[in-house]
C-alpha cells in the first residue's frame, strides 16, 4: 500500500544523504567469483517511526484514520534514512565485502572460504539488529546473480571495464598495451589476460621477496594493467602464504584467562630468555618464577634441550626450595619432553602444564625486567653478562612488586633481606630482634599470613586491571570445530630470527575444551601426529592455504611461465 504523501513532502526538510551509484557499486564487484545476495524481507517497514512523528504519516480510509508505526513508502526521505541505516548496520564490511543499496545486499568475494566467511558475518550482523530476509529472494553461493536489474558475470563486468579504457589501449607488434602517466613520464603497460595474472603476480611479489601491498603495487603499476589490478594484489598480498606464516603476527583474539595460585611453592613457572652470547658462548637463561610470591630465579645454561632443563631445575631450583604443587609452561618442547616428564613423575609434581594464555604467566614479564636491568650494564660488561645474572636477579627480589604489594624475597622467606648498603651504613633491619624460637615463629605465621592475604588481594585486583586492558583490545575471531590453522612457532622463540612465526604444518580444530576458555584440541590435517591443546592466541585461520601445495612447490613453480 502507499499513500500520496506530495503535500508532505513538499513541506519537509530534505536528507541529502546519497544512494550508491550503480557503476561504482559493479566497479567494487570486478574480480569476484562468488556472489550472495539477499533481500530484506519489506525493507521500509523494518525501520520504526519516531512516536512524535506517527501522526504525521496518518491517512484516511472508509474504516477510519490511521498511522505508520514503521516507515512507509512515499516519504520523500525514506530512502535516505534506510540508506543510512543499512550503512550503519554493515559498518567495517560496506563496500569491501558486502554492498548495501536499500534493501538489496551483495556479498562477493575470490574463493568458497572467503565467501563463507563473509555470509557468515553479514547474516550475524542482520541478526543483531533484528532485521528478517525474504528467503525467497535470496540467492546463496552463486557464479553469477541479478544484482540492480544487471547480470553480474566477471567476464562481462571486464569486458566493459576495457572498452571504457579503449582510447588508451593500442597494439604493438601483436600485443595490447596501454597508455599511462607514472611520475610525469609516459609509461606503456602491458595488458594482462585472465589466464597470465597470477604469473605476474608471482614475478612481482614472490620472486621479489615478498614485499609489502604498496611496493608490489608500485612494481605493478610500473608494468601491467588489468581491470581491478589494484584489488587483486591487495588479494595477492593478504593471501600469501609465506607472508601469513613469516609475517602474520600475533593478534589478541580471545579473552585473557589468569592463572591463579594462593600460596608459596604452588605454581610455578619456567621459560627460556635468549641473549647474545657473552665471552664464554652462553646465550640461553632458564628464568623460574613462583607465581604467588613472583620470587624469581635464572640460569644461564649451554643449551635449551630437555635433559639440559631438567639437570637445572633439579640441582639449582629444587634442591634450595623443595618441589612446587605444578610446573606451568608456555607448551613448549623444551618442557613437554620425556625427561621433564619423568622428572615430575619422580617428584610427585603435576607434570601436565596449562595452555591458558602466555601472558598469564609471570616469566614473561620478569623476562621483560631481566633484560631491561642487563641493559644498563656498562658496554664494557655487556660481553660478560652471565656473571651480573645472579645479583641483578637477587635485586629484582628485594624490591617490592607491584602486583603483591610486597618484596619476593619477603613473601618467600619471611623476613627482609640485610643488602650491601646496609652493611655499609649499619643500617637495622625492622624486626630483628632476639627472641625465642617459639616466639619467633608464632610472630612469623601472623606476620606471613597477613602478608598472603594482603598479596592475595592485590594480586587478584592486578589480575582484573590487566584482564580489563587486554580484553578491551582483542581482535574477536572465533574458530569451530573442522576450522584449518595454523600453529604458532615457539620452538624457535627467542633465536633464529629469519624463522617463520607460524608452524609449517595445516591443522584442523577438533574441539574446545570448555565454553569459556579459550583453549582447544588441534591435530594435523593429515591425520598424523599427537592431538595438541593449545590457547586461541596460538592459532591463526587459514582456510584459504592451499593443501595440497607446498612451500617448495611454490618455489619450484615460480621459475616457470
Amino acid at each position: 500500500m502507499v499513500v500520496d504523501y506530495r503535500k508532505l513532502n513538499n513541506i519537509t526538510r530534505k536528507d541529502a544523504y546519497p544512494l550508491p551509484r550503480i557503476e561504482e557499486t559493479f566497479a567494487l564487484l570486478a574480480g569476484s567469483k562468488w556472489f550472495s545476495v539477499l533481500d530484506l524481507k519489506s525493507g521500509y517497514y523494518q525501520v520504526p517511526v519516531e512516536p512524535a512523528d506517527r501522526s504525521k504519516t496518518a491517512f484516511t480510509t472508509p474504516f477510519g484514520n490511521w498511522q505508520f508505526r514503521m516507515m512507509p513508502q512515499g516519504l520523500t526521505n525514506a530512502p535516505a534514512t534506510f540508506q543510512r541505516m543499512m550503512e550503519r548496520v554493515m559498518s567495517g564490511m560496506n563496500l569491501t565485502e558486502v554492498v548495501a543499496f536499500l534493501d538489496d545486499l551483495i556479498i562477493f568475494s575470490s574463493t568458497l572460504e572467503e565467501h563463507e566467511e563473509r555470509l557468515l558475518k553479514v547474516l550475524k550482523r542482520l541478526q543483531e539488529y533484528g532485521l528478517k530476509l525474504a528467503p525467497s529472494k535470496c540467492k546463496l553461493f552463486q557464479t553469477s546473480v541479478k544484482y540492480l536489474g544487471h547480470e553480474e558475470k566477471k567476464e562481462e563486468y571486464e569486458t566493459r571495464l576495457y572498452l571504457r579504457e579503449w582510447p588508451k589501449l593500442f597494439l604493438s607488434k601483436g600485443v595490447l598495451y596501454r597508455k599511462a602517466q607514472r611520475r610525469g613520464e609516459n609509461i606503456e603497460q602491458l595488458v594482462i589476460p585472465y589466464t597470465h595474472r597470477d604469473r605476474a603476480l608471482e614475478g612481482i611479489h614472490d620472486e621479489m621477496g615478498h614485499l609489502g601491498t604498496e611496493r608490489t603495487l608500485e612494481l605493478a603499476r610500473d608494468r601491467f594493467y588489468w581491470p581491478r589490478m589494484t584489488k587483486a594484489v591487495e588479494r595477492k598480498c593478504q593471501e600469501c602464504e609465506r607472508c601469513i606464516r613469516r609475517k602474520a603476527r600475533v593478534e589478541k583474539a580471545a579473552e585473557l584467562v589468569n592463572i591463579k595460585a594462593y600460596a608459596p611453592m604452588e605454581l610455578v613457572c619456567i621459560d627460556f630468555l635468549t641473549l647474545e652470547p657473552d665471552a664464554s658462548g652462553t646465550k640461553n637463561i632458564l628464568v623460574v618464577t613462583d607465581h604467588f610470591t613472583k620470587y624469581a630465579q635464572a640460569y644461564p645454561t649451554k643449551d635449551q634441550t630437555a635433559r639440559t632443563v631438567a639437570s637445572v631445575l633439579w640441582e639449582n631450583f629444587i634442591n634450595h626450595y623443595g618441589f612446587p604443587r605444578r610446573i606451568h609452561s608456555d607448551q613448549g618442547a623444551n618442557f613437554e619432553s620425556e625427561l621433564i616428564n619423568e622428572l615430575s613423575k619422580i617428584s610427585g609434581v603435576k607434570s601436565r602444564t596449562t595452555p591458558y594464555h602466555p601472558r598469564g604467566n609471570p616469566v614473561e614479564r620478569f623476562n621483560r625486567t631481566l633484560l631491561n636491568m642487563l641493559g644498563t650494564l656498562e658496554e664494557h660488561k655487556k660481553t660478560h653478562w652471565k656473571k651480573y645474572v645472579k645479583p641483578l636477579v637477587h635485586a629484582y627480589n628485594c624490591t617490592r612488586n607491584d602486583t603483591t604489594g610486597h618484596s619476593p624475597y619477603f613473601l618467600m622467606f619471611g623476613r627482609q633481606p640485610i643488602l650491601p648498603i646496609d652493611l655499609c651504613f649499619g643500617i637495622k633491619i625492622r624486626g630483628r630482634q632476639e627472641v625465642a624460637h617459639q616466639e619467633y615463629v608464632k610472630d612469623l605465621r601472623c606476620r606471613l599470613r597477613y602478608a598472603y592475604d594482603l598479596a592475595a588481594k592485590e594480586s587478584e585486583r592486578s589480575q582484573l586491571t590487566n584482564k580489563s586492558r587486554w580484553d578491551a583490545k582483542i581482535i574477536m575471531s572465533s574458530i569451530e570445530p573442522g576450522d584449518r590453522v595454523l600453529v604458532r612457532n615457539l620452538s624457535l622463540r627467542g633465536k633464529q630470527k629469519l624463522a617463520d612465526r607460524w608452524e609449517p604444518v595445516v591443522h584442523v580444530v577438533l574441539e574446545q575444551l570448555k565454553e569459556d576458555i579459550p583453549v582447544y584440541k588441534v591435530q594435523a590435517e593429515s591425520g598424523d601426529g599427537p592431538i595438541r591443546v593449545l590457547h586461541r592466541d596460538m592459532l591463526r585461520p587459514c582456510g584459504y592455504i592451499s593443501s595440497h601445495k607446498s612451500v617448495e612447490d611454490n618455489q619450484s613453480d615460480a621459475c616457470e611461465w
